[in-house]
């Protein structure tokens, strides 16, 4: 049969054109229009350039579920008004991204049916910008993209309330890239729920970053991560004209990572003098880790302020430092809660420590230790400070530190407190405690100048 091309017209404006229909046949159409009543008719033309027009009929586009097979029909759907939710038909394969940014995708969702879409290494599966807020991406499996879910604002945007749950992402440089990025505290990304994840074989499982903006209320819970580098990675810098970098009330709960081979749960912050960088009331909770260099790494340096977090129900096993704090040069990692924590199999269980290199003070005080364990470690719980007695006035200060309820068993040593030069670490309580089967119980190096810098009491 002769083949024709064919125009569909949706309210006398041409929408989608096949430059091959044979005649006589059946074919499906599959638009997504704006909501109200609109016309549709097909105009064809032979090879012989003669025209033929079909009836005009009516329709009435309604608030629906709006089935999609294609990268085509998928973003007909999220431009389209009438469309609700977005229902993935079929598995599909992309060059580059699937879903670029819409302004339309807003208080939608996207389902993906239990559907893969496969990547080439490039691109983004799910692409989310400025005023993509309220949304749901739902049931996919996503792989070979550079980026599995990616949120990114800049300066002057915002979006919120998004839900990300039941996806399973793997072979991606990224399985969630969330970036925010202003100056001077423009823009802002909240309220972002993660549920049900299952990432691997990624560069990053998770990744956030923020950079003189305010990211807040991120809630992620029953995620399985195995085999990335980097589990989660939380990269906070300030910069410009920022005073503060907020970075808080992030909910971390039921989530399990394996195999990452730098850091399981790193959070790198680094600002400016006299800009300042503030993470604080997050929580985690039921968290296991298993074989990886570091299960928490705090990084911070030149005015960061870590406080108020709490870290309960937590399992560690296999690494070379269960918990990593390193607070530097302005920094401080104050009032911090851990509690019902287990470590085994490390060379530092617990690992802290706070220097004052230039004339700012910094601090890692007020923390309280309840109800750990930990077993067949080189150190069980190491305290370090120091500070140049170049800035008398701006000390490394590791005081009122208190640890209840400590069982260090089968370790070199139990405690280790290690304060050098003007550093103080005053107010330090141990009480509650077993230390067994290890070489040296409580271990104190003090170099300080002044004898008065460290007072530690134990007590039963």
């Amino acid at each position: 049969s002769l083949l024709m091309r064919c125009g569909f017209l949706i309210d006398n404006r041409t929408v989608i054109i096949n430059n091959s229909v044979s005649n006589s046949t059946l074919s499906t159409i599959k638009y997504y229009s704006a909501l109200g009543n609109h016309s549709w008719k097909i105009v064809c033309y032979d090879q012989g350039y003669i025209k033929s027009t079909s009836e005009e009929r009516q329709f009435t586009a309604v608030p629906g579920t709006c089935e999609c097979s294609s990268k085509q029909e998928c973003e007909s759907a999220f431009n389209s008004s009438a469309c609700l939710t977005a229902l993935l038909m079929a598995n599909i394969s992309i060059n580059g991204t699937f879903i670029d940014y819409q302004s339309a995708f807003y208080n939608r969702t996207f389902d993906c049916n239990g559907n893969t879409i496969t990547g080439n290494g490039t691109g983004t599966a799910f692409y989310l910008s400025n005023n993509n807020s309220f949304n749901k991406i739902q049931n996919c499996n996503i792989s070979g993209f550079s980026r599995g879910i990616n949120s990114n604002i800049s300066n002057g945007q915002s979006n919120s309330n998004n839900t990300f749950s039941n996806l399973s992402i793997s072979n991606a440089t990224y399985g969630l890239y969330i970036s925010t990025s202003s100056a001077a505290l423009t823009a802002s990304s909240s309220n972002h729920t993660f549920s049900n994840l299952s990432i691997s074989n990624a560069t990053y499982g998770i990744y956030v970053t923020s950079g003189s903006s305010k990211s807040i209320f991120y809630a992620f819970s029953n995620i399985l991560i195995s085999g990335t580098p980097n589990g989660i990675y939380f990269y906070t810098y300030a910069d410009g004209n920022t005073n503060t970098v907020i970075s808080s009330n992030h909910t971390f709960s039921n989530i399990a990572i394996s195999n990452a081979s730098s850091n399981a749960v790193m959070f790198y912050s680094q600002s400016t003098f006299p800009r300042s960088i503030f993470i604080g009331s997050c929580s985690f909770s039921n968290i296991s880790i298993v074989n990886s260099p570091t299960g928490f790494n705090f990084l911070t340096q030149d005015c960061v302020d870590v406080s108020s977090n709490s870290f309960s129900n937590i399992s560690i096993s296999g690494v070379s430092r269960g918990f990593n704090v390193a607070a530097h040069d302005c920094s401080n990692f104050n009032s911090n809660s851990f509690s019902g924590i287990s470590i085994n199999n490390t060379m530092d269980g617990i690992y802290m420590n706070t220097s004052a290199p230039g004339n700012r003070a910094t601090s890692i005080r007020y923390n309280s230790f309840s109800n750990i364990s930990i077993y067949n470690a080189t150190n069980g719980i190491f305290l370090q400070a120091d500070s140049p007695p170049s800035y008398p006035g701006q000390i490394a200060n590791m005081s009122s530190n208190s640890f209840f309820n400590i069982s260090i068993r089968n370790s070199t040593n139990g405690f280790i407190f290690n304060i050098s030069r003007i550093a103080e670490a005053k107010s330090t309580n141990i009480s509650a405690s077993t230390v067994s089967g290890t070489t040296n119980g409580v271990t104190i190096m003090s170099t300080s100048t002044t004898s008065s810098n460290f007072i530690i009491s134990l007590s039963n």
